[in-house]
């Protein structure tokens, strides 16, 4: 059985060999592992998702079913680092080094108050072709053995807050600021054509994902998640079934959020990643 069988076998509700792994490694565990198995230490791939697409060579040796694709840094747009280490992504999302990761030090729309704030904002060209080449090589080197799953994590709510700030944009959500829905509908814009582009390359999966839980329930209320986020995320299921009708959708979400499957499985939903026991 190869490991694309074993998962859409697993998928299906079929009795697959063993349990398909899908696993992801952090670059300081990936260098440690690829110098003990003796195999060349690959550099992350340049992506806000670098997590799940790299290190491929080293988990598909150590057992992994499933290869992670992404779209990376268009070269229109690449990411920079400035002189004092400021590392800028396609977004404008500002980062600096923390050591084992890095961490938010500007948001580029901390000041968005008006919907004209979001149209005059430069966002990047979603189906700009060098977004998606090392997605298109990955597919060819490995797609008859293994499961791709196209990655698209930080699907909406994730990318917003990551534009605006947690804290101001969650305020903002409650008050219904004008540029609120303008920035929502932008952001599944492109990572609804991104997604269609990552089929279309041989995505068998996609693995879309916000954090909507905590420890100890939702971030919001369900109403709230059910307002602004449920018919973004059918919109984008349904338009990546046009594409590929059997596409398989997969979410991932932190914490608790036990009030909202239900409505996940309405909207077509195939996986549901993590379950958390101890949320």
């Amino acid at each position: 059985m190869t490991s694309k069988e074993r998962v859409f076998r697993a998928i299906n509700f079929q009795q697959p060999d063993r349990v398909p792994v899908f696993a992801t490694l952090t670059p300081q565990v990936a260098k440690r592992l690829s110098s003990h198995l003796g195999l060349t230490y690959e550099e992350p791939l340049d992506s806000l998702l670098s997590t799940r697409i790299s290190h491929t060579n080293l988990l598909t040796h150590l057992g992994n079913d499933c290869v992670g694709i992404a779209a990376c840094a268009p070269k229109s747009k690449p990411t920079v680092t400035d002189q004092n280490g400021i590392i800028t992504n396609e977004w404008g999302m500002k980062f600096k080094n923390a050591g084992l990761y890095n961490e938010f030090y500007q948001f580029p729309l901390a000041h968005a108050e008006t919907r004209e704030d979001i149209t005059n904002f430069s966002f990047f060209e979603p189906d700009d072709d060098t977004r998606f080449i090392d997605a298109i090589v990955s597919v060819d080197s490995f797609s008859s053995k293994f499961a791709m799953v196209g990655d698209l994590e930080c699907a909406i709510f994730e990318t917003a807050w990551y534009l605006v700030g947690l804290e101001k944009f969650l305020m903002d959500l409650m008050m219904a600021k004008p540029y609120v829905n303008s920035l929502l509908d932008k952001i599944m814009e492109i990572n609804t054509v991104t997604g269609k582009k990552l089929i279309e390359a041989g995505a068998d999966i996609i693995w879309t994902g916000d954090d909507f839980g905590s420890q100890d329930g939702m971030i919001m209320d369900p109403e709230t998640w059910r307002y602004y986020f449920k018919p973004r995320i059918k919109t984008m299921f349904d338009e990546f079934r046009k594409v590929k009708p059997n596409i398989k959708l997969a979410w991932h979400s932190c914490g608790s959020i036990l009030p909202i499957i239900p409505d996940f499985i309405e909207i077509g939903l195939h996986i549901l990643n993590p379950v958390q026991p101890q949320a």
